[in-house]
């Protein structure tokens, strides 16, 4: 189980072929996911659980808190008071960027632009509340029209609308920080640095909790795994954005190199939360150094 952007499709991808006589590439070259592959999902509708087979195995793949008004914790907790065991996928602290970037490049960006030529944002209004919330404070919020596409929309605006709202979002689905003091029997929990730089014990450990003896796919998967782990942007970009912030807030000179939308949000939010506001009207190119990011920044 997993919350998007923490490699839980690649994750379940490599539990389901542990033994199978083939392995497919899942990855997508273009975003470095693992969406190429159809896996069994488990969904909860009102409390109820449903299951989607796709696939000839029992692995399923469980997204514990969908809304607001859920718990991640009580979620986790019901599911497995009911399956006996689960293995849940967590961000180590030092990826909080490299998994909100992957939320973004990865899931919504892509779900939108991918869709947009069918669905306008008035479509988009009256369907998923979520896609309800995000348009309306988008678009509302920021006086654009109806008629600009999502990808047409100037990078000040993105970036100021992302560090209102995707960071607050994504602490509240993550329940950030939970592993520091959630523990739970019948759970096992990977987190993200395991399964990207420490792969066959993280695999291995897995298989062993489930019960697995043999692995006779590990090679195939390792030489994956290398692939995947190629394939990602924003792996550093943590200490690449905090040693950015630092050298603000403590007067250090620094060279900006090339950033995401997503790490110039948070740039812009933890900014904000130190009583920094970013000058960010017209602001499409971000700052190059840190002299230039003080420039446009005012004390509030």
């Amino acid at each position: 189980m997993y919350q998007g952007g923490s490699y839980g499709s690649f994750l379940i991808f490599c539990l389901t072929n542990l033994n199978t006589s083939e392995v497919n590439n899942p990855l997508c070259n273009k975003t470095g996911n693992s969406h190429n592959f159809e896996y069994n999902t488990l969904y909860n509708i009102n409390n109820k659980y449903k299951v989607k087979q796709k696939c000839d195995n029992k692995w399923l793949k469980f997204h514990p808190k969908m809304y607001k008004e859920q718990s991640l914790e009580k979620e986790i907790n019901r599911i497995t008071d009911i399956t006996g065991k689960g293995i849940l996928i967590y961000p180590s602290k030092n990826h909080y960027l490299l998994c909100v970037n992957n939320q973004y490049d990865k899931i919504y960006s892509t779900a939108i632009t991918s869709t947009w030529q069918d669905d306008t944002p008035k479509k988009w209004f009256n369907d998923d509340r979520d896609a309800v919330t995000f348009f309306k404070n988008l678009y509302n919020g920021w006086n654009i029209d109806s008629s600009i596409e999502f990808n047409d929309i100037d990078r000040w605006i993105m970036r100021e609308f992302l560090s209102f709202y995707m960071f607050v979002a994504f602490d509240d689905e993550y329940e950030w920080n939970l592993l520091d003091t959630y523990t739970n029997k019948n759970l096992l929990v990977i987190t993200t640095y395991e399964l990207l730089y420490d792969f066959e014990n993280c695999i291995k450990k897995c298989a062993s909790y489930s019960g697995i003896e043999t692995i006779n796919n590990l090679d195939k998967l390792i030489e994956l795994q290398k692939q995947q782990l190629e394939l990602q942007k924003h792996t550093d970009k943590d200490r690449i954005v905090n040693e950015i912030i630092d050298c603000f807030l403590n007067n250090k000179q620094l060279k900006i190199p090339e950033l995401s939308l997503i790490d110039e949000a948070y740039i812009q939010y933890v900014l904000r939360n130190n009583g920094y506001e970013l000058h960010c009207d017209g602001l499409n190119k971000f700052p190059i150094d840190i002299d230039s990011l003080k420039e446009k920044t005012s004390k509030t």
